[in-house]
């Protein structure tokens, strides 16, 4: 079991990981596995619900296939790189200035 697994089944895996001092757990699972075995479902929740790049609420529900995480190279690595590329909006920029100006203060 690597580092980063909380807890592990052939049905569920947890992760915990950090993104610019945040702690987040990603919980991936199969989905109608009997059905269609490559759909699978991620949740994404950061500690205490503070917002991210992909969820103001601090909770994201994503639906997707397999195919789409072993690419990125597995759950880790995907949430890290969507964390990355929706960190360079418009929106979030404006929002990380926000907040650091609150922490000057």
């Amino acid at each position: 079991m690597s580092k980063n697994e909380k807890r592990q089944s052939d049905e569920k895996k947890v992760f915990q990981i950090s993104w610019k001092r945040i702690p987040i757990e990603i919980t991936f699972s199969f989905m109608l596995k009997d059905i269609v075995p490559q759909l699978v479902h991620l949740s994404i929740q950061s500690e205490d619900r503070i917002p991210l790049p992909i969820t103001e609420t601090g909770y994201r529900s994503k639906f997707l296939y397999l195919d789409e995480i072993d690419y990125h190279g597995g759950v880790i690595p995907y949430v890290e790189k969507w964390l990355e590329k929706c960190s360079q909006s418009k929106k979030w920029k404006q929002y990380e200035a926000k907040n650091l100006q609150l922490m000057l203060f």
